[in-house]
C-alpha cells in the first residue's frame, strides 16, 4: 500500500459537532478537515478545541469531538451534516 493509504488508515478522520452554548448539536462534521473548510476555521485550532487544550470556541464557533459511531447514529437521525 502506498503511504498516503496507510496514514490513513492509522489516522483515520475524526468527527465533530458544532454546539450551541447550551451544548445542543447544530451541525455535524465528517471530519476536523471539513469542518474547518465549512466554518473557516482553523483546523489545528479545531482539534486543539475538541482535544480540551483551548476553549471549545473558535472563530465564534463552539466544537465538540464526536465518536464515528455518534456521526453515524446523528446522520441517520437527519442532523444536519455538511456532506
Amino acid at each position: 500500500m502506498g503511504k498516503r493509504i496507510n496514514f490513513i488508515l492509522q489516522n483515520p478522520p475524526k468527527p465533530v459537532a458544532r454546539v450551541d452554548d447550551q451544548g445542543n448539536i447544530i451541525m455535524i462534521y465528517p471530519s476536523q478537515t471539513d469542518a474547518a473548510s465549512c466554518t473557516g476555521a482553523d483546523q489545528s485550532r479545531i482539534s486543539k478545541a475538541c482535544r480540551g487544550k483551548i476553549n471549545n470556541l473558535v472563530n465564534g464557533h463552539r466544537f465538540q469531538a464526536i465518536s464515528l459511531k455518534e456521526y453515524r447514529r446523528l446522520k441517520a437521525a437527519g442532523i444536519r451534516c455538511s456532506e
